[in-house]
């Protein structure tokens, strides 16, 4: 949001912005972004990670489920399937903390299973289970889940949770059949300083090399269609 604020105050900050996410329709609407269609890398990626306009372009894969407390849960008490989660008396009195980020995960189930099992599950969600309603950030969700301020978290990317357990968190990761999955954007604002590198940059990023690169880094799942 402060890349957006200082563009619209015309204050070019960076070159390239990740993980756009819910703003992206914000950039678009004042015209921030450049169009990357002809950077040949993108050719790599599945159509569907790909902006047709070329306003974004993806930078990897995530699998949007559960970060859980492992002081509290047993995997195999874990709900195999969604609706699992609505009869499990573990997530009730505040034990699950929800995310304001429905895109990441419900769309994707709405999509697997319908609008009405998606209206249904959500309303019991809502009004049986009662979350925690949050506004944090998903990786501040999951450092408050390490830390034992609640027992699971949703949602919650699976590479982020394996970095926590790695520095030694109580923590781990669960999804529920279907598997929600999502693509995290990148971009280059137009006019930026730096635009050519920026280009160059994007380019190796798309490619197997950049790919690898980034998986050895932080265990993002790639996104290269091999």
């Amino acid at each position: 949001m402060r890349t957006l604020v200082a563009y619209k105050n015309k204050k070019i900050v960076t070159d390239i912005i990740t993980g756009l996410g819910g703003s992206y329709f914000m950039y678009k609407e004042i015209g921030a972004l450049e169009d990357m269609r002809a950077i040949p890398n993108l050719k790599n990626n599945p159509r569907e990670t790909v902006d047709p306009e070329g306003l974004w372009v993806g930078m990897h894969m995530r699998y949007w489920c559960m970060a859980y407390d492992t002081k509290q849960f047993k995997r195999d008490e874990m709900p195999k399937r969604w609706d699992d989660l609505l009869t499990n008396a573990k997530f009730r009195n505040g034990n699950l903390a929800l995310g304001n980020r429905p895109q990441l995960w419900a769309l994707s189930l709405w999509k697997a299973n319908g609008e009405k099992w998606a209206k249904d599950f959500l309303a019991k969600l809502f009004n049986d289970v009662k979350p925690q309603l949050r506004r944090e950030g998903m990786n501040a969700m999951l450092e408050l889940t390490a830390a034992g301020e609640f027992y699971a978290s949703l949602p919650s990317a699976e590479y982020r949770t394996y970095q926590k357990q790695l520095e030694g968190a109580p923590v781990s990761y669960h999804c529920p059949e279907p598997v929600p999955a999502a693509v995290s954007e990148m971009g280059i604002l137009k006019g930026a300083p730096n635009i050519n590198a920026a280009r160059v940059f994007v380019n190796w990023f798309l490619s197997k090399e950049g790919q690898i690169a980034q998986y050895v880094a932080d265990y993002a799942p790639p996104v290269h269609k091999e």
